[in-house]
């Protein structure tokens, strides 16, 4: 095989590995926007049964059943994921007689969030226990990374950890002054304005907001002006 020849056969096969990749990511990136409705299907005992007119007892209540249900671990995290379900994780406590953490078998652990009792419990994204974690399986695909011998993971935080975004803006293109004015007016709710939107040297309309989340956004719309 010719140079040439071998850099085409190289250039066709990574072509195709990159699209099947990004076919890959695309599908299972479509699904977690149908994450909750995704999980009642292929995990329905981890939700409760209907109740109609029914109130959910406290997390305070809940994290007490939970314990009672699971005496070998301290719940660290409890919380309503749904309206019909409740997740809790917890540490394990340490055993009297080693002196060593228990061993638990889960890592997500749900109870009805109108009785107090368990629904279910799970190893996340462990596809041995079945359809069960089909759903974290893919969420998984999307927040871990591994690099070499280690694995890189994003997560969001609690809202008493949430901090602004910095160092970086999103940049947004749009085509006509109209869209710019529209979109900048959505972000700049609650928002701040770092620099009005108005006609520049290099665009129609140029501004910077960050929104009421803490994203810095840059909104460009280069019209007649960027094309001169």
């Amino acid at each position: 095989m010719s140079a040439r020849g071998f850099f085409v056969f190289l250039h066709r096969w990574i072509g195709l590995a990159l699209a099947g990749f990004l076919i890959l990511v695309g599908v299972t990136g479509s699904l977690l926007a149908f994450n909750t409705e995704l999980e009642r299907v292929f995990a329905p005992r981890l939700f409760a049964k209907p109740r109609p007119g029914a109130e959910r007892l406290s997390l305070a209540t809940l994290a007490e059943h939970a314990e009672t249900l699971m005496p070998q671990g301290r719940v660290i995290y409890i919380a309503h994921t749904a309206p019909d379900q409740t997740k809790v994780y917890f540490e394990p406590r340490e055993n009297p007689l080693t002196k060593h953490p228990y061993e638990l078998d889960f890592t997500e652990f749900f109870i009805d969030p109108f009785t107090g009792g368990e629904l279910g419990r799970r190893r996340n994204a462990d596809l041995s226990q079945g359809p069960i974690n089909f759903m974290p399986f893919v969420y998984d695909l999307h927040w871990r990374l591994a690099v070499g011998d280690f694995v890189l993971m994003g997560s969001d935080a609690p809202p008493s950890y949430q901090e602004p975004m910095k160092g970086f803006s999103v940049s947004l293109g749009v085509d006509t002054p109209a869209e710019a004015e529209r979109v900048f007016k959505a972000l700049a709710d609650n928002g701040t304005v770092k620099m009005p939107l108005e006609k520049t040297f290099w665009a129609e309309r140029f501004g910077m907001v960050t929104d009421r989340f803490g994203t810095p956004w840059m909104i460009n719309c280069e019209g007649s002006a960027g094309k001169q």
